[in-house]
């Protein structure tokens, strides 16, 4: 295991339903980032998780971490760069 890494994590109560998702330092246990409650899912939430850590790392120029999810669907929209999600954009999930 890599201790210069974030972990990164989603819930939702319901699905859609109220959806959040934080980032955690593996080596403090220190909460980096923490969105939400929006209106979504869990895999949305699990693919933002790793996408606003990627994105935090890079505006922070943090090159020698690691990011970890135990979100398979999540991993494979991040690799596949598009998320591949059934619900539909409407104002009430557009955030």
């Amino acid at each position: 295991m890599v201790d210069n890494a974030w972990c990164v994590d989603a819930a939702c109560s319901g699905n859609p339903g109220q959806m959040e998702y934080r980032g955690v330092d593996l080596a403090t246990g220190r909460q980096v980032f923490h969105f939400g409650p929006i209106w979504g899912t869990n895999n949305i939430g699990e693919f933002l998780a790793i996408v606003h850590a990627a994105a935090l790392m890079q505006k922070k120029g943090i090159t020698d971490y690691a990011i970890y999810s135990d979100s398979i669907s999540a991993l494979a929209w991040v690799r596949n760069k598009r998320a591949k999600t059934q619900l539909e954009r409407t104002e009430k999930t557009e955030q």
